[in-house]
């Protein structure tokens, strides 16, 4: 179960955590709060996880516009089988290039 997400850099997410409580499964919100953004996270570290290459899921127009910035860090935080886990990763965009790369990728 995800107990926590924090989303830093990332379309409308500047600095983004997401804590959902027991039992949420619907979200609501004003066009253009970050609903259809959250998914696309899940979506993209799901299919990170499972063996997508980072180039096919992530580009620089992914990251957050008025940052400046040419990183995102994305911290994943759920209940497994066994207890707790978290996912960390962060990527980097080649400011020059403009080519996607993995810059650190934990779980602990």
């Amino acid at each position: 179960m995800l107990k926590k997400l924090r989303v830093q850099n990332y379309r409308t997410f500047e600095d983004f955590v997401f804590a959902p409580g027991p039992g949420v499964s619907v979200l609501i919100g004003e066009n253009g709060s970050g609903k259809s953004a959250l998914g696309e996270v899940l979506e993209m570290l799901v299919k990170f996880t499972s063996g997508t290459s980072i180039s096919e899921l992530f580009s620089a127009k992914s990251l957050c516009r008025w940052t400046g910035r040419f990183a995102s860090h994305f911290n994943l935080t759920f209940d497994g089988p066994t207890g707790e886990f978290e996912y960390e990763l962060s990527l980097m965009v080649d400011s020059q290039t403009l080519v996607p790369s993995i810059a650190s990728e934990s779980v602990s």
